[in-house]
């Protein structure tokens, strides 16, 4: 579904799981792509596991009420922290 893929594109580089693109080659996001890379064409992605921050671990992200899901990792080998923010 094209609404997500914006979400998903930055939810597969924060999870810390595999990166890739499925899409024909005629109908590759480019734009998208770019935000996951650096200027020299390196990806960023990051090595461990995505986690919450410790304000959102005992909430219910179905809440109507629920804060923005915001979840913590680092990036590749300079462990740079790295955060998204969902909401």
């Amino acid at each position: 579904d094209d609404r997500f893929f914006k979400m998903h594109a930055v939810l597969r580089c924060l999870s810390g799981g595999p990166v890739y693109v499925s899409d024909p080659p005629c109908e590759i996001q480019r734009d998208v792509l770019k935000w996951l890379c650096c200027d020299n064409g390196t990806v960023l992605y990051c090595r461990e596991t995505s986690l919450p921050i410790a304000r959102c671990l005992l909430e219910d992200p179905l809440s109507p009420d629920a804060s923005p899901l915001a979840l913590f990792n680092t990036n590749g080998n300079e462990k740079t922290p790295t955060n998204g923010v969902f909401g």
